[in-house]
């Protein structure tokens, strides 16, 4: 949950770009994509949006570009 949360301040609170950014992380489990909750929520989806509703804090400078 903490990787996921810095994922949050970087990629300013985009919950598709978090996602796409956790499966290219290395740290990309099974379990990501089960579905652990009754409504058959997927357990990577729910772990973002607790995340996003719980933080405000994004990275605010600019990225560097590539040239």
């Amino acid at each position: 949950m903490a990787f996921v949360k810095q994922l949050y301040d970087w990629c300013q609170g985009d919950q598709q770009l978090m996602d796409e950014c956790f499966r290219g992380s290395g740290r990309m489990r099974p379990k990501w994509d089960e579905a652990h909750f009754s409504d058959g929520a997927v357990y990577g989806e729910m772990i973002i949006r607790k995340i996003c509703r719980t933080n405000s804090n994004t990275f605010a400078g600019r990225y560097v570009e590539r040239q």
